[in-house]
């Protein structure tokens, strides 16, 4: 008997044709927020002769990722039907209710597909409810994530999105929330979905570890898990969108984790050379965020895997964002060695390049303290450029030598100094 999801037509449905299939074909198709129980289902279902000799539908209805349902503002029966639904998550009293119907070698398999339609019911339900407007938040959430951290492998899907949920700070996660997440051990839950070969729960599972983590901290203690070797594997040889959602996952672990993170590094200098642009952004942001860490030497190793070649070729292509390049740049240059590095690869004239085309006053000080750190050669670069691009440079550092007495002015004025003291270019 085949079993469907697609949406029954309720019309079409007589005493005769109420077979089985057409009641679990019902349930499936409905959007209820609190799918039907297993318990339920068995009611329903029971009095059916060929029930019985129905192998046990796995039929969870999944929750649809940005949909939010929309509540009359009851909070009073929203914390009761989480309340519900973290009882369901165990579901000890399914395998009691299939002996009824004389099903009980087939309780376990009921116990997983109903705590599995709970967990996506969770997710549902919390979509659109914030932790601060429930009450007894403190017992819900510890209610609902002690039911999560159980092993179901069955249901790593509906549980990663629970989380994802539970994580998200759209929910008002706050230190309370944090606190009772990480006693009950969502961290080690998380750790074990990001390792899951499906591909959607690790991608679900990353997400989640980047909501956890950013305000650059670990709240729920992940770095002493095995999930940021997980997170760096992914980020090197997983599908293109998981590798996306782990190096997003890396940069916000940057912080709390960076002494984990080292063996980042050689993977994100090589996917500056990706043939995605996303991807180079994305390995940029990452790498910024590891640069900019208390682990000084990071910069030291980023180069010696080759980054400033890389970097600056972006620079030159200029498809990805200019900020997070040049802030990698800006960081990774500040040993003379590496400047000297970055000097021979033609780094000075996409400065002056980029300088003309910037309005923010943030990048214009990065690019100015660069050109700064460049002042001996700034006036050869010049002469190098033709007429009219040397003259369009010089009148930009006077338009912003003349903007006021910021950092930025005083920069360009310097730059000016040093420009005017080479005889070439005052002829």
């Amino acid at each position: 008997m085949r079993m469907t999801a697609e949406t029954p037509k309720h019309g079409g449905l007589t005493t005769k044709s109420l077979w089985t299939e057409d009641i679990f074909s019902v349930l499936v198709a409905s959007f209820d927020i609190s799918p039907l129980s297993v318990v339920e289902l068995t009611v329903l279902a029971g009095a059916n002769s060929q029930f019985h000799a129905m192998q046990w539908p796995r039929c969870s209805m999944l929750w649809r990722t940005g949909c939010m349902l929309k509540w009359k503002k009851n909070w009073e029966t929203v914390s009761s039907k989480l309340e519900h639904l973290g009882e369901r998550l165990r579901s000890p009293h399914v395998a009691a209710r299939a002996a009824i119907v004389g099903c009980a070698d087939r309780f376990r398999a009921w116990a997983e597909e109903d705590r599995c339609r709970a967990a996506w019911a969770v997710a549902a339900v919390l979509s659109s409810v914030k932790w601060v407007d429930l009450e007894n938040r403190g017992y819900i959430v510890r209610l609902l994530a002690s039911g999560l951290v159980a092993t179901a492998p069955w249901g790593s899907m509906s549980t990663a999105s629970a989380v994802l949920e539970m994580v998200s700070r759209e929910r008002g996660y706050s230190d309370e929330v944090d606190g009772l997440l990480r006693e009950v051990g969502v961290g080690d839950l998380l750790a074990r979905l990001v390792q899951h070969p499906s591909t959607s729960v690790q991608r679900c599972a990353l997400e989640a570890i980047s909501h956890a983590c950013d305000l650059g901290c670990d709240p729920l203690e992940l770095s002493g898990t095995d999930a940021v070797p997980a997170v760096i594997s992914i980020a090197q040889s997983g599908c293109y969108d998981n590798k996306l959602a782990a190096l997003e996952a890396i940069h916000w672990l940057a912080e709390s984790s960076a002494d984990r993170l080292k063996a980042a590094i050689p993977v994100l200098v090589q996917l500056l050379g990706h043939t995605s642009d996303d991807l180079k952004e994305a390995a940029a942001s990452a790498l910024w965020a590891l640069m900019m860490s208390r682990q000084e030497t990071y910069p030291i190793e980023a180069c010696e895997h080759g980054c400033v070649p890389k970097l600056i070729d972006l620079l030159r292509r200029d498809k990805c964002q200019r900020q997070t390049i040049l802030f990698c740049l800006e960081r990774v240059t500040m040993p003379p060695a590496i400047r000297h590095m970055a000097l021979q690869a033609g780094v000075l004239p996409l400065l002056f390049r980029s300088l003309q085309d910037e309005r923010d006053k943030i990048l214009q000080e990065c690019i100015l303290g660069m050109l700064l750190s460049y002042s001996s050669h700034v006036s050869q670069a010049l002469v190098q450029q033709d007429a009219a691009e040397r003259k369009s440079n010089i009148r930009q550092l006077v338009a912003i030598s003349r903007a006021g007495s910021s950092e930025n002015c005083t920069c360009a004025r310097q730059l000016l100094e040093h420009i005017t003291q080479d005889s070439s270019l005052t002829q």
